[in-house]
This record gives C-alpha cells, structure tokens and sequence, in this order.
C-alpha cells in the first residue's frame, strides 16, 4: 500500500488484524506500508513474514508526512539489510508498537527493528523490541541528521556483528523509562571485548532518564 498526500486511518476492528506476507511456505519480497506525505494513522494492524534477501525489508517505510502506528506488531521479517521499520523523512510515533523475532542479514548496514535517517523524527512510546539483530547495529540505528525520544519502553536480546546491540545513535537520542536488557555485540568469543552492547553513541546528543542497561 502506497500513500503519497491526504489525511489516512486504518484501523483492525475487532481483533487485531494480520498482514501475513507467506505464500505456499515462502515468504514475499516487498514493502508492506509505504507513507510518502499527508497524514496516516494505523491502529491495529500487524505485519508479520516478509523477507529479502538482496535489500531492505521495509514493514513500514515513512519517506515525508506525519505517521502514527499503534497497538500493533511487526515479527518474523528478514532482509539483507535492515527488516522492519524505517523512516527517512517526516515524523513517526510509535504507540504500544512490539517488533519481535525480525534480522538483518549480510547486508552493510541497518538494524533489525527500526532505522532513522535524514532530518527525521521519532517518538516511542511503550513500544518493546525484542530478539531482534543487525549488521551494523542491532534493534535500532539512529543515522546523523536522526532524532529518536523513546519512553516507558524496552529493548531485548538485540544483536549486532559489531557495535550497538541494543542503539546506535550518529544522531539525537532521549531516552525516559527504557529498559535494555541482554543485548550483545560481535560473536560469542569477542562479546566481552566489544564496545556498546547497550548503547553505542557518536552522535551530536544523548540524554537518559532512568535507564536500565544489564546483561549487556
């Protein structure tokens, strides 16, 4: 689904809803949601299986305008190169979103769960992010130009080959109430010698208010 302007609710009534992307036991190669303008909210709805292994996948792709997603989930998607929810441009909330079981492959970069790029913005708020791996960076990567305010969250099991299990941040980064627990860097030999299994931060801000970081 593609929206480029206009104002925009989709909503699961009822039960939550599923996009499931598998076809005959295989999973499908494609963007699920792509936002480039306007104003969209989705409530509701999940997205689960998607999968390639020569790009991105992109569960939820925000390119410009203003997007809310809510009480909803992203799991069990795999790329080459970052597997769930990016944001080049505009501004995104995330509300009681869960992004779980989601990799990134061989791929140069991105993280699993949720990429910030350019002069965007997010803000997440009870949002959970669990076993979830990068490249570059584990659950979520925070490019130069990015700005992520995260509170009453967590971030689980995050994996990277190299730094930021848990965030990398080039960017702005606030995080209130957030817990990251049991996030590693590296292989299981180098885990103790790596840097950033939590937070790896080289970017311009980083602010933290009551933040827990264990197992790490």
């Amino acid at each position: 689904s593609d929206f480029a302007s206009s104002t925009i609710k989709i909503k699961g009534y009822g039960a939550n809803r599923t996009i499931d992307f598998e076809s005959s036991g295989s999973y499908l190669q494609r963007t699920a949601i792509n936002v480039a303008a306007g104003t969209v909210e989705i409530d509701g709805i999940s997205i689960t299986k998607l999968a390639d292994n020569g790009n991105a996948v992109k569960a939820l792709n925000v390119s410009g305008g203003t997007v809310t997603y809510k009480n909803s989930s992203v799991h069990d998607n795999r790329g080459n190169v970052g597997a769930s929810i990016w944001i080049s441009g505009g501004n995104l909330e995330l509300r009681n979103v869960t992004v779980e079981n989601v990799g990134s492959g061989s791929g140069t970069g991105g993280a699993g769960a949720l990429n910030i790029s350019g002069s965007s913005t997010v803000n997440c708020y009870d949002c959970i992010f669990t076993d979830v791996y990068g490249v570059t960076c584990g659950a979520i990567n925070i490019g130069a130009g990015g700005s992520l305010t995260m509170q009453d969250s967590s971030i689980l099991r995050g994996k990277s080959s190299s730094a930021g299990g848990g965030i990398t941040n080039m960017g702005t980064l606030s995080l209130k109430n957030v817990s990251i627990k049991d996030c590693v860097t590296g292989s299981a030999a180098s885990w103790a010698t790596n840097k950033g299994s939590g937070i790896y931060h080289s970017g311009s801000q980083l602010s933290l208010e009551n933040v827990t970081i264990s197992g790490c």
